[in-house]
């Protein structure tokens, strides 16, 4: 096993590295821009513009990057182009419709962004002469869940029984023929990689739980609360995000496709899990269980993280230690502090206490 890459050999490996992040503009994105900040990279973005859902991306977050593209990932032109401008070594792949219950009101366009999108990518990457490794996020979602609660390794069957899950299913698959057609002669590593649900500061999307409690409390309204047993890996965005930087620098086999699951350091839990820990941070919030379903979502998830361990990989926060940082956030957030000094504060105590 690998010694566990921490900040000293993060900055090592990515000071003075030209760095594109497709989907900069995004939650996972803005974050993924200040901590790779930390390590001194020279960071590059493509993403169409900032959603209302995001309250982290900002003058100030695009004040870090050398250059951005304001464009869609289905243009193809732009994306050539912009590659082609940079010369990336490394490439984040964040870019995608990233919600579940979007993709039941827009299916094509969910297909459109998270497939040919991201065959955009990899092909403008070709191009690429200076271009050092490729990671692609997908999700948990990608596997074919039988709802039977075991944990998904990474050779189990893809599937999906809503359109996003396929979607990103089938951006597994056109990663893995791409890599086998174009990259691996090269030697340019393509890794896919699945994480749990993230959560963490910042996020205002509609349909996840954590900016719906946020939103409950904000506004003084009652929760109304889907799926209360449903079991996730909850994730902290900030161990998602060391392990897509690990996974960028870390020794793999050049000859095979790479896949790898991001899991919690702990147990899955469940929704009502989640709402326990958050009515003892904000005992003013009442929750209501609605019996509706209003679009198909997974009863039980569950990842196994074995072949990051294997490679020296382990998330540094509990279920409990996540929800924390998380909601402690929130907190502040609503009382007047910025997004950005408070993802940073964030980034800082990760690394000092955890590094």
């Amino acid at each position: 096993m690998e010694k566990m890459v921490n900040y000293i050999t993060l900055r090592s490996a990515f000071e003075g590295r030209r760095i594109l992040i497709t989907g900069h503009t995004g939650f996972k994105g803005s974050w993924l821009a200040l901590l790779l900040k930390n390590f001194d990279a020279k960071l590059y973005g493509y993403s169409v513009s900032k959603h209302e859902d995001n309250q982290i991306y900002s003058d100030e977050v695009s004040r870090l990057f050398e250059a951005e593209k304001i464009s869609d990932i289905l243009n193809l032109d732009d994306i050539n182009d912009f590659i082609q401008f940079v010369q990336p070594e490394y490439i984040f792949h964040l870019a995608a419709q990233s919600l579940v219950s979007i993709s039941y009101e827009e299916p094509l366009k969910t297909i459109s962004t998270n497939v040919i999108g991201t065959a955009n990518l990899l092909e403008a990457s070709r191009g690429a002469e200076s271009l050092k490794r490729i990671l692609i996020v997908t999700t948990d979602k990608v596997y074919f869940n039988d709802e039977s609660g075991r944990m998904y390794g990474e050779d189990e069957r893809l599937g999906g029984r809503d359109v996003y899950s396929g979607s990103k299913a089938a951006t597994e698959i056109i990663s893995e023929s791409y890599f086998h057609s174009f990259f691996k002669n090269c030697q340019i590593p393509v890794i896919t990689v699945r994480s749990g649900n993230v959560i963490g500061g910042g996020d205002f999307s509609m349909n996840r739980i954590i900016p719906d409690i946020i939103k409950s409390v904000s506004q003084n309204e009652i929760l109304q609360l889907r799926s209360p047993q449903s079991v996730r890996p909850w994730l902290h965005v900030l161990d998602t995000l060391f392990g897509y930087c690990f996974l960028a620098t870390v020794n793999i086999d050049l000859h095979a496709m790479q896949s790898f699951n991001i899991a919690p350091l702990d147990a899955n839990r469940s929704v009502l899990d989640v709402m326990n820990v958050a009515q003892s941070f904000f005992p003013s919030l009442s929750i209501k269980v609605d019996e509706r379903k209003n679009f198909l979502e997974s009863v039980s998830l569950n990842l196994d993280g074995k072949l990051m361990k294997q490679l020296g990989f382990i998330p540094k926060l509990t279920f409990d230690n996540s929800l924390q940082l998380t909601f402690d956030w929130y907190k502040k957030y609503l009382e007047g502090e910025s997004a950005v000094d408070l993802c940073n504060a964030d980034i800082r105590k990760y690394i000092s206490e955890l590094c």
